[in-house]
């Protein structure tokens, strides 16, 4: 994949995830305000029913004025001239909420106004049904300048458990966070590690041209030496170093030109071009590479054959497709190959007589590298890019290749170009 589409892909993620996680966070802490603006209203309500309660107790007047004062986020105060007997406050506090389902713990304290100081103090812890903390003898206060303190240390905590499904659905979306940045980070890993290979392939490719070069040099200055005509079999073995030596330069510049391919180093001549023209030429080249080769082929062809294509380029993807025959055809080297043409399009089927490709390597076979497997392996010469060439160099050429069919009778490849 290019630089420029992993860029866009990661930045689109990115705005995507940030986008998600904003709205999340901000509907969260709506949740959250909601919750709190409910428990508020909920203790509002749940002290001014304990506040009649104490003066139908009391048997006073309830206080016209609205008695409950919020002094910060989890502390109210509630102030009442009344006499504040501790157990009954506890009672009616107990009762109030749980009335008004206000599930946190809670600490209230009375004061005694006149003397500034603090006479009861105690914590509610609402999952002990006995607190022990409560005295056995509850005192009782003459004084009637009296307020109480009611103290929630747990409000958070208590607002936060309310918020099953909003705590599950920001879970959920922080494991999607962490995914989409472990997967980032294999993506990258992997390009990074695409890089190494496609670097040392090519550096390798590089320097086997030297020794390529110098193996070629070497053979023909034997050959033209007077005393190698005297060896037996000097000819020979020369021209078995002069032919695998062909061998690995092909390879070698194959390597090398996909390097270019990838790199978009390299410029395509799109031009109208006759098909059958480059399809001869390859069987030319094909019949020079491999002098003992005995392919035959056929073509099938319309009165209108030309496409829009690069006609170097055409020419070694037939040449491929001729050398494929070779390699996995060795009993019955024949080709038949039909051009058509429809609509705007020249169809051309590349269809041999060999064994076949099994079924669980035919979508492989277009990958870089691949080979399918054969019962000798080592008569399979090659490094499995001459398919994926095919494809590549074809796709710049706005056209498409595809295995339509492969069995026992034989192997058939659709090519499609422009006209």
């Amino acid at each position: 994949m290019k630089n420029k589409y992993i860029r866009l892909l990661v930045l689109l993620g990115a705005i995507s995830i940030s986008g998600i996680v904003v709205v999340q966070v901000f509907w969260l802490r709506k949740a959250f305000d909601l919750r709190e603006k409910q428990f508020n209203y909920n203790v509002n309500l749940a002290l001014d029913n304990t506040v009649r309660a104490l003066c139908d107790y009391n048997e006073t007047d309830v206080p016209t004025e609205n008695p409950i004062e919020q002094v910060s986020n989890n502390y109210f105060i509630v102030r009442t001239n009344n006499l504040i007997p501790p157990g009954i406050l506890k009672s009616l506090l107990q009762t109030e909420f749980q009335k008004r389902v206000i599930q946190s713990n809670f600490e209230y304290t009375i004061y005694d106004c006149s003397n500034q100081r603090v006479v009861y103090k105690d914590y509610i812890n609402i999952n002990e049904v006995d607190n022990p903390k409560i005295p056995a003898k509850t005192p009782q206060f003459k004084e009637n300048e009296y307020y109480f303190g009611v103290f929630f240390p747990d409000k958070t905590a208590s607002i936060v458990n309310q918020m099953g499904v909003w705590i599950f659905s920001s879970s959920v979306l922080l494991v999607v966070v962490i995914f989409f940045a472990f997967a980032l980070m294999v993506i990258f890993r992997q390009k990074r590690m695409s890089e190494i290979h496609r670097d040392f392939v090519n550096n390798m490719a590089h320097e086997f041209n030297t020794p390529i070069s110098s193996i070629g040099l070497a053979a023909g200055y034997f050959r033209q030496q007077d005393g190698m005509k005297s060896i037996k079999k000097s000819d020979r073995y020369l021209s078995i170093i002069e032919n695998e030596n062909l061998k690995l330069k092909k390879q070698v510049e194959e390597i090398l030109q996909l390097g270019r391919y990838e790199q978009n180093t390299y410029q395509l001549d799109i031009q109208h071009c006759q098909i059958s023209d480059c399809i001869h030429e390859a069987a030319a080249e094909l019949a020079i590479n491999y002098p003992e080769s005995k392919l035959r082929y056929e073509v099938l062809r319309e009165a209108d054959e030309t496409a829009l294509a690069d006609p170097n380029h055409l020419r070694n993807v037939f040449l491929n497709l001729f050398e494929n025959v070779l390699k996995y055809c060795p009993d019955n080297q024949s080709v038949s190959i039909k051009i058509s043409t429809a609509r705007n399009k020249v169809s051309i089927d590349f269809s041999d007589s060999g064994p076949g490709i099994p079924p669980k390597h035919q979508k492989k076979v277009f990958k870089r590298f691949y080979r399918v497997p054969v019962s000798d392996t080592h008569q399979v010469k090659g490094f499995g890019i001459g398919l994926f060439y095919v494809r590549f160099i074809l796709r710049k050429m706005n056209g498409r290749i595809k295995l339509i069919k492969s069995d026992k009778t034989g192997t058939t490849f659709n090519i499609q170009l422009e006209k």
